[in-house]
This record gives C-alpha cells, sequence and structure tokens, in this order.
C-alpha cells in the first residue's frame, strides 16, 4: 500500500498535479465537486488555482472542521505506528463521513 499522511495543502498539490496531467488549465478549465472533506479540498483547489477553476459545487462542506471532534480524530490517527491499523483506521472514518446519497435531492436543473 502507500503511505500517505499528507496535509490539507499536501493534499491540495496531488490532485492539482492530476488536474494538469489531465488537462486542466487556465484555457480548460474545471468544475470541482466535493463534499464533507473534499469540499474543504476543493475550496483549496480553488484558492490554489483559481485561474483553473470554472466553479464549485460544495456538498455538507466541513468548513466547521476545526468546531468538530475530527482535528482530535485526525491527530490520533496520524500518530498511529502501525500502517495495516492506520489504513484500516482511516478507511473506517471516511466510510463514516461519506455523503448518503439516499438522501440527495435532484433538482433536474442543467
Amino acid at each position: 500500500g502507500i503511505e500517505n499522511r499528507n496535509s490539507v495543502l499536501g493534499m491540495t498539490q496531488t490532485v492539482l498535479d492530476f488536474l494538469r496531467k489531465k488537462g486542466v488549465n487556465s484555457e480548460n478549465k474545471c468544475i470541482i465537486v466535493g463534499s464533507s472533506f473534499g469540499g474543504v479540498l476543493a475550496l483549496s483547489l480553488a484558492l490554489e488555482s483559481p485561474d483553473s477553476v470554472q466553479g464549485l459545487t460544495l456538498i455538507n462542506p466541513a468548513t466547521s472542521y476545526q468546531r468538530s471532534i475530527w482535528p482530535i480524530l485526525g491527530n490520533a490517527l496520524a500518530s498511529v505506528p502501525n500502517q495495516n491499523f492506520y489504513n484500516y483506521a482511516s478507511n473506517l472514518l471516511l466510510q463514516l463521513s461519506l455523503v448518503d446519497t439516499s438522501k440527495v435531492i435532484y433538482s433536474g436543473r442543467k
């Protein structure tokens, strides 16, 4: 497995590198959709490379992160020395934080 415990800025750079490889630039902009922590990452992407982003769709962004339990859980998780346990725990926490798609309302707008 890949060991990756990047900061938000590190993750932002990883995604920006990926988008650039896919041809996203100031002439070929993208629309970024983010849910929960993905919303935070989407905001970070837009701030780091505003000329490459045409628009954002944020679904329940975790912008109140500092007032939540996640900083405590994140710090505890980051200090786990065993990579296998880290992978298991981080995947479990991610699944618990994913959006419930059965509750998403589609407006039919384009």
